[in-house]
């Protein structure tokens, strides 16, 4: 990844998309066989279908509570919505209050805690006005009583920030830590300058101190080199963890999050070893502006989607298939197009994809949640 970078993309809304890329990508995957079943907004793979969940507004980030619910965060409003037994809530559960808005900012990431059936702890990432630039971004705890949050506790402040490369996505894995993707804030050199933390997978415990195991005793990085990683999952077994990273003209990736390693964005310093270096999972040439991604357990879908990995590309409108192999699952068998999001302009560009308690996929655009499942 030592080449030239460009410090931003330009923005569509989310600011994930690079208008114009050749979608004959040198090294690309294939389209597959013609996907049957058109619809209005999507195009699936033969035997799939899609319903819509409900209209939404700019719901960037999906997450199953252990109950079955369906929260998600609205980019621009702040507001936590719910969705159970199939419909949305008319009342917000929590609005994140002195919001910043617009370009990549806004509120981010939502997650819960491993205890939440005892604790109703819900966690979000957000923009947070300083009252002038730089702004930052925190990690806030809601304390959930029903369908309701209270008590927004900030457990993590100060973290970096820009009008682009938030990152923002936050989750707890199966070691019961909290851990956070940061962008490099605009400022390609961030990623390896020690003592930031842009540029960075970070690691916490609960209460928002840095982890206990992390590679630098007290310090809360995970792994550095990023540049803009919108999304990540953990493999439901191995506990792997999976990057969807956003790169420049070029060299936009899958990569595999491994405790210590560095993804050389933007120059690698002297003297880091060979052995330090992170593993790209996937590599493609040309722009397609990775945004959700997700594992397939092949629950509902079928045996044959256990242990798929699931990718949304901005760029291309698409839902990507990857089947995948080896002792971590970070080998790539096959890749093809599982579906298609048909032509509507930005607002129907795909922003996150979770699978359901129910083997569904579900996915969020500008506008909708959808719903996918097997015949």
């Amino acid at each position: 990844m030592n080449v030239t970078r460009i410090a931003a993309l330009p923005l569509l809304a989310l600011g994930l998309a690079l208008a114009g890329c050749a979608k004959d990508e040198e090294g690309g995957p294939g389209k597959g066989p013609a996907p049957a079943l058109p619809s209005e907004f999507l195009t699936l793979a033969s035997g799939f279908a899609a319903e819509k969940v409900t209209n939404a507004t700019k719901p960037v980030k999906l997450a199953f509570a252990p109950d079955g619910r369906l929260f998600f965060t609205e980019l621009d409003s702040g507001q936590i919505r719910i969705i159970q037994n199939g419909a949305l809530l008319a009342a917000p559960f929590a609005t994140v209050g002195n919001l910043v808005t617009g370009n990549e900012c806004g509120l981010l990431g939502i997650c819960f805690s491993p205890s939440f059936s005892s604790d109703g702890y819900v966690y979000v990432m957000a923009t947070i006005s300083n009252g002038t630039p730089p702004h930052k971004q925190q990690i806030i705890r809601f304390t959930a009583s029903g369908n309701t949050g209270s008590s927004p506790t900030v457990i993590v402040d100060n973290l970096p920030q820009h009008t682009v490369h938030n990152a923002g996505n936050i989750g707890f894995g199966p070691d019961g830590k909290l851990y956070c993707s940061v962008g490099d804030a605009g400022d390609v050199n961030l990623p390896q300058t020690d003592g930031s933390l842009a540029g960075r997978i970070l690691r916490y415990e609960a209460n928002g101190t840095a982890a206990a195991g992390n590679p630098t005793p007290g310090n809360p990085e995970y792994c550095r080199g990023l540049r803009n990683t919108f999304d990540f999952c953990f493999h439901p077994v191995t506990g792997g963890l999976f990057g969807s990273e956003n790169g420049p003209t070029d060299n936009d990736e899958i990569n595999y999050l491994a405790a210590g390693k560095n993804f050389e964005w933007q120059t690698l310093p002297m003297g880091v070893p060979q052995s330090a270096i992170g593993y790209r999972v996937r590599v493609y040439v040309s722009v397609i502006a990775p945004t959700g991604i997700c594992w397939h357990t092949g629950q509902q879908f079928g045996g044959e989607f256990n242990n798929n990995l699931f990718l949304c590309s901005y760029d291309y409108a698409e839902i990507r298939r990857l089947r995948m192999s080896g002792s971590a699952f970070a080998d790539v068998d096959s890749e093809e197009v599982f579906a298609s999001l048909n032509n509507t302009g930005v607002d129907n560009k795909p922003l996150d994809i979770v699978m359901g308690p129910d083997g569904a996929l579900y996915v969020s655009t500008f506008t909708a949640i959808w719903r996918i499942w097997r015949w």
